[in-house]
């Protein structure tokens, strides 16, 4: 099954709040998916992890800030 449409929700929910805490209770309502079966849809589709993404991304916005 082809999950890229919920894979993209899930990054722009990501990109979106990438300053504050991520509401995995609000990504379960989002993509219809437990979190659990959204990790390993998440891992199997992009090849990372959730938890990774999300820390890479919020550790990107970080550095950038810090820059300017």
């Amino acid at each position: 099954m082809d999950y890229m449409k919920e894979v993209w929700s899930v990054i722009s929910y990501v990109e979106q709040r990438i300053r504050t805490d991520i509401d995995y209770q609000e990504l379960e309502r989002i993509t219809g998916f437990s979190y659990r079966h959204l990790r390993e849809v998440f891992k199997q589709t992009t090849g990372t992890s959730l938890s990774r993404y999300i820390n890479e991304r919020k550790s990107a916005n970080a550095a950038v800030m810090l820059a300017h």
